[in-house]
This record gives C-alpha cells, structure tokens and sequence, in this order.
C-alpha cells in the first residue's frame, strides 16, 4: 500500500452498479496524485459488488474502504460517508462516471492557492465535466468569477450543466441531508444551496470529471420510488423559499420550481391550505398562485403515466 498521508477521501456510492464501477477504480489507478483513499459505501447491491470490490482491495497501491449497508438512498450513504471521513477534503465521484488522471492532482492545486488562513470560508473547489469524446457538459463558468457561491452561478450567472466539486469535509457537516426520509431520491441541491448561504466556492473552467450518459441516475425502479416526490417537493420548496430574491435574474427557475412544488404537493396529497402555509414569503405565494393551473396539469399527467 502506498504510505502518502491522505488530504483527500474520493467517495462513491453504489448500487448494483458491479459493470460501470470499474471505470472509477481504473481512473484512481491512473491518478499522478497518490495522497487519497477511496470510500464506496454499497447501497444494497446485490450484483457481486462485493466480490469485485475485495479483487481490488488485494491489488490496488491505495487504500480502500468498503462499507455494504441496507438499501436507504444515496443521500444516506453521503451523510454516513461524511461522518467516516478523516480526511481534510472529500470528492464525491459517481459509480458509473469517471476522472482525468491529474483530476486530484488540480484539486489540491487549487485548494494550496487559497491562503491558509482563508480555506475556513470556503466549501468547495468546483470544476466542469467533460463527456466521453470530450465534449463539454453544459456552460463554462463566467472568467471573471473566480470566488462566489453555487446559488450565485446558478441563479444569477444562470451556469447550467452538470459540475463537480472537491468539498472541505469541515464545511459539509454543517448541513447534512434529512435521514428521516429514505428509499427515495433526494437531489443533492438541498444541502448545496444551504452550504451556499455560508460559504464561498472557488470555480476553475478545467474539465476534470468525465461524465457518462449510459446509466439512469435513478438505479431504483420501484413504482413507489419514482412516484414518492418528497425530496423533490423539499427541493423546489426550499428554492421558492430561500432563493426568491434571485427572482429578477432568474425568474424561469423561479417560476419553474413554483410550478413543481404544487405538482409535487399534489402528489403527496397535501392541501392547497397546507401548500399556502409551507411558502414563507408574498412572493412565493404569488408564484405558486401564478403556476398552480401548469402544476396541476404536470400532476395529471404523472398519474396517466403512473
């Protein structure tokens, strides 16, 4: 095993994902940065993941850990793969997707580039994703901006597209994602969005993570699992109520999460009264008034498609 002491714990949760899996380990195998370990926590598999991962174990020059748990969703296994860490800094690369050989290598780069004494005000180094050919995935970021924060790029710089980011592990156990709800998806921007709030993040427009198209993002395909809308009525709803002030430069994501939170509300059944009460301000209200007749259409045609 190699002895560097680790600044970096790459993480990555799986679930029957045995046929993509290898294009992680392959990309960790060819890194030029050897100060990481790896963290996959199996979300349930019952594909022989297990077996290949301890085929690793035995051959790999870098450390890695192996944590097999009841199926609960992936943002249970980001919490408990937080609370493991001991690392300074986490990078969380998807089970089907892959990285460049000098991804870690950048990232602690450009994390020695902030000044010691000002890494406590920041999250993340965040960076672009490039497909298999090469091709970019989504916007550059503006190359002026070099320090803001995830809510700023995406609602009043309106950067789209998927990024990744190296995230200071300290920042991230501030906001930990909700474990009363499990085995349903709850996307990743409820925790961003609130991290955003007190912290800043460096961007850099270097392509580090490839990213693969071949895979559906949700590995589950229970009725119930594509049905259940909480987390998604979570993050819409925390959109309307924690970002309505991006409303001048950003007002389709605006009116577009006003839409989906009554689409949403409805399919969890709740009141109109209760789907008033849930919004905190006149401007939210004003703009789920506004997209209640799409909201309800959305919620009609999900039923047909149920």
């Amino acid at each position: 095993m190699n002895q560097v002491s680790r600044t970096v714990t790459v993480f990555t949760a799986t679930y029957n994902r045995a046929h993509t899996l290898h294009r992680v380990y392959e990309s960790l195998t060819a890194q030029t940065y050897k100060g990481f370990e790896w963290l996959i926590i199996d979300d349930g598999s019952t594909d022989g993941t297990r077996e290949l991962v301890a085929a690793w174990q035995q051959e790999a020059d870098f450390t890695i850990q192996y944590v097999w748990k009841e199926n609960e969703g992936k943002h249970i296994a980001i919490n408990m793969a937080v609370r493991m860490v001991k690392t300074e800094y986490i990078v969380m690369l998807d089970s089907d997707d892959a990285c460049v050989p000098n991804a870690l290598e950048r990232f602690e780069y450009h994390w020695n580039s902030i000044p010691e004494s000002e890494r406590s005000g920041y999250l993340s180094i965040e960076v672009l994703c490039q497909y298999e050919n090469g091709e970019l995935v989504g916007d550059r970021f503006p190359d002026e901006l070099e320090d803001s924060n995830l809510n700023e790029m995406r609602f009043r710089y309106r950067v789209r597209g998927e990024k990744w980011g190296s995230l200071r592990v300290v920042a991230i156990r501030e906001a930990p994602f909700p474990e009363s709800i499990k085995n349903t998806y709850v996307p990743e921007g409820i925790v961003w969005m609130r991290l955003s709030r007190l912290f800043k993040t460096r961007f850099v427009n270097e392509a580090l993570r490839i990213y693969y198209v071949d895979q559906p993002s949700i590995s589950r395909g229970s009725d119930r699992f594509r049905w259940d809308a909480t987390g998604y009525l979570m993050h819409h709803g925390a959109v309307l109520n924690d970002l309505v002030g991006y409303f001048n430069t950003a007002p389709w994501l605006l009116f577009r999460s006003a839409i989906n939170c009554s689409r949403y509300s409805f399919r969890q059944r709740i009141s109109l009264a209760q789907q008033i009460r849930n919004l905190h301000n006149g401007l939210a209200r004003a703009l789920w008034a506004a997209g209640l007749p799409a909201g309800y259409l959305l919620y009609l045609r999900d039923r047909l498609s149920k």
